[in-house]
């Protein structure tokens, strides 16, 4: 397990100055082919948060927002949507789609150790 771990280990994070929305733009922009190939229509909002610049690691980030928008495309199958939201004061970020959603009972077992080592193998 140890080797395992030491295998997925991030890079320490590099941060810049970012615009966040722009940011998320580009990420929905780049997924919006693959999803829409499947029937899935992304929409953007970024509701009054489009100057706000925060320091992100921005490859860390687009890759966690790449893998967010993988797996609503795994959730969903075809034909459906996926939100993504950017609000202000707070900033926050809400990424919706109307996927099936997770099997109570996987959920209830989630992030429990034994479970997460399981299935990180398969």
């Amino acid at each position: 397990m140890k080797n395992f771990a030491e295998v997925v280990r991030l890079p320490a994070p590099k941060f810049e100055w970012m615009n966040v929305a722009a940011l998320l733009q580009k990420v929905v922009s780049f997924m919006r082919p693959n999803l829409e190939a499947v029937g899935i229509q992304i929409h953007f909002d970024e509701s009054g948060a489009s100057g706000v610049r925060k320091q992100i690691d921005v490859p860390q980030f687009e890759q966690a927002l790449l893998n967010i928008l993988k797996n609503a495309r795994e959730a969903i199958g075809q034909n459906g949507q996926v939100k993504v939201c950017l609000y202000n004061n707070p900033l926050r970020m809400v990424i919706a789609d109307n996927g099936k959603g997770i099997n109570p009972e996987i959920e209830k077992q989630l992030f429990t150790p034994p479970f997460l080592a399981l299935n990180l193998m398969e």
